[in-house]
């Protein structure tokens, strides 16, 4: 999971929004540095389990739309 937000960490916020206005990205773009840095105190596994149950599934399967298409734009420059 850490793998996967530290790679939305890559893309800006304008292009996942593209990629599916659905989803609010900046909550597990943020998600990354919380696990990273609240590893000492512990953190909440019912929420880790809910993310990966519910939120991450609709992620990777618009991303991974958006890597098959064929006309797909790259990424903007982060600024």
């Amino acid at each position: 999971m850490r793998t996967i937000l530290r790679t939305l960490e890559g893309i800006p916020n304008q292009t996942l929004s593209e990629i599916d206005p659905g989803i609010a990205w900046p909550g597990p773009k943020g998600f990354r540095d919380i696990a990273s840095h609240w590893y000492e105190e512990g953190l909440d596994h019912r929420l880790i389990w809910n993310a990966l149950v519910n939120d991450l599934p609709p992620m990777l399967d618009s991303l991974q739309k958006w890597i098959d298409a064929p006309n797909r734009l790259p990424p903007a420059p982060s600024t």
